[in-house]
């Protein structure tokens, strides 16, 4: 059985994993999710308090979305894994989004920068980290966005279980919050399970679509959606997205396929 000795630090971690790569690529898939785990342990330990606020906000097969901590904080680059960013808060959030939606001509009614406020009892009952939380609670989320986005519930249905909200849906729906709909009107929601934005397609017995790893990154690619649009494409919307959020890209995830139709 392979053991990561006791004591080893970070770039004692990287050295073994390069030589089990080199040796034994199989293994070195195997025993990457225990490699990343302890790394985290080590992060959170780390005197550096940065580091303390350490997150794997990333999905794949190797590795699953994980939230370490409940607080905000790095995390790893796609394409240098020794490399770190820090996550938005959630008014540079605000001001992203805002300054992405581009000006409004005149005589047109129109705020497409508008927030909108959630319950604070609503958000304190979600089963989602502390930092996707704080979104809610500071800043709120906007009330329409592209890809034809629409987060206009009322206060008496919003961030609610479906099931209390449609009593048609079972118990195996317990699990959605309810977040907003889209331009077809499918249910956008928070998935409590993992963390994870969805939106439930209705024209197929409400299939489960994947969007987003969590909300901040939903947050992020709505932002990155905005500037793509405004640049007249020619920001690289999947390029980027890959580098945040690697399972939102992924066969069957909401992005590719709206950005196509977009761009068409």
């Amino acid at each position: 059985m392979f053991r990561i000795p006791v004591g080893t630090g970070l770039v004692g971690m990287e050295k073994w994993m390069k030589v089990f790569s080199d040796i034994q690529p199989r293994m070195a898939r195997r025993i990457s999710k225990a490699v990343y785990a302890k790394s985290c342990l080590l992060l959170k330990g780390n005197s550096n308090p940065e580091f303390k606020n350490c997150v794997f906000p990333l999905r794949n097969k190797d590795m699953p979305n994980q939230l370490i901590t409940d607080k905000p904080g790095l995390r790893p680059s796609v394409s240098d894994r020794g490399r770190w960013t820090k996550e938005m808060t959630p008014t540079e959030f605000k001001a992203r989004f805002e300054k992405a939606q581009g000006p409004v001509p005149e005589g047109i009614d129109l705020d497409p920068g508008k927030f909108r406020a959630f319950p604070p009892d609503r958000i304190d009952e979600l089963r989602i980290d502390e930092h996707a939380k704080g979104i809610l609670r500071e800043v709120g989320f906007p009330e329409d966005a592209a890809p034809f986005l629409s987060f206009h519930e009322k206060p008496d249905k919003i961030l609610k279980k479906l099931p209390s909200v449609f009593s048609f849906l079972g118990q195996e729906f317990e699990r959605y919050r309810l977040l907003g709909s889209n331009g077809s009107g499918d249910f956008v929601c928070i998935d409590e399970s993992d963390g994870s934005i969805v939106y439930l397609n209705h024209d197929a017995k409400m299939k489960r679509v994947f969007i987003n790893s969590s909300l901040p990154l939903f947050a992020e690619s709505l932002c990155l959606i905005a500037e793509a649009l405004q640049s007249d494409f020619t920001i690289d919307f999947i390029g980027a997205l890959s580098h945040i959020d690697p399972a939102a890209i992924e066969d069957g995830a909401m992005w590719p396929q709206e950005y196509a139709m977009i761009k068409e």
